[in-house]
């Protein structure tokens, strides 16, 4: 089959390359083999369901390591569709554990298996670097993998499109996140670890350099009589085990809530869960509520400092 490649014009792109990368709970091999998988059930249904590759096969497999993948890709009307064909190698593992796969455009001839009159060759050429993360403090693999992705459509494409196609294109970084994810176990091996802390007597206090028990104090003073203001009003809580009051202090634009409940957990979980607004489920939580940004400064086993980003 032979494809046309016409020239761009101006105000127009052709070529875009992109960066992604992303902390994975998984070895590096896992990695590896779903990268190379290109055609299994899992990812002939995204891909089937996404509806924006009529044809993804397997051209050539000169072994698991070494592969032609081959992928017709819809593009908007009046846009024409874009094929791709690229040589794909696993690289040997490194001595330190990491694994390199990198992908080339292929000029090998492709059966497609549908009418191709129209289409446009396009090419691609990708690198994934995938890198162990050593963490004798948990049982979940995890690594790092960066990509690195240069597109060239092949044609006349507007450079809006181009721009709005690139994150696209390196979502498979995204679908590795989703893939191999393990936020809740992760964070219950955290949580777990604070726990423990908190239920010892000998937390390092010696070297925190001061000034916790005072602002603990602190605070609880604001507080301390919040029964004394009276007018404390029921609201109605979003859970019907949590009783919710508030009140508004006379001559302030301050107002006051307060919440109780039964928590099915010891003290130190719960203080724990609480302890840990960096875990994966309230930072994604936090994003999906609008948070641009959140991070806490570790002072020591017992005391952050957190800030959020609205």
């Amino acid at each position: 089959m032979e494809m046309k490649v016409p020239r761009h014009k101006k105000g127009e792109r052709r070529i875009a390359t992109g960066k992604s990368s992303a902390i994975l709970d998984c070895s590096v091999a896992e990695v590896a083999a779903y990268l190379m998988a290109f055609c299994s059930c899992g990812r002939m249904r995204t891909a089937k369901e996404q509806g924006n590759q009529p044809v993804r096969l397997i051209s050539s497999y000169r072994s698991m390591f070494d592969q032609t993948h081959a992928a017709v890709k819809t593009l908007p009307w009046p846009l024409h569709n874009r094929a791709f064909a690229t040589r794909v190698v696993t690289q040997a593992p490194a001595a330190d554990g990491s694994l390199v796969v990198a992908a080339a455009n292929s000029d090998e001839v492709i059966d497609y298996g549908i009418p191709t009159k129209g289409v446009i060759k396009g090419s691609a050429d990708t690198l994934y670097l995938l890198t162990p993360i050593v963490d004798k403090g948990s049982k979940i693999d995890k690594c790092e993998v960066t990509l690195y992705q240069k597109l060239d459509a092949g044609g006349r494409v507007p450079a809006r499109l181009m721009n709005s196609k690139m994150p696209i294109a390196l979502g498979i970084v995204c679908d590795l996140r989703q893939k191999f994810q393990k936020d809740d176990l992760l964070d219950a091996e955290e949580r777990d670890k604070l726990a423990a802390i908190m239920s010892r007597d000998d937390r390092d206090n010696a070297t925190s350099g001061g000034g916790e028990e005072a602002h603990v104090a602190r605070v609880s003073r604001k507080f301390a009589d919040i029964e004394d203001l009276g007018g404390l009003k029921l609201l109605d809580s979003p859970d019907m085990f949590v009783k919710a009051e508030a009140v508004f202090e006379q001559g302030s634009p301050h107002v006051v809530g307060k919440a109780e409940t039964i928590v099915d957990a010891a003290y130190t979980t719960t203080a724990a869960w609480d302890f840990f607004p960096g875990s994966r489920h309230r930072s994604a939580a936090g994003f999906s509520n609008g948070e641009f940004e959140r991070s806490s400064l570790k002072r020591n086993s017992h005391a952050l400092l957190n800030t959020n980003l609205l």
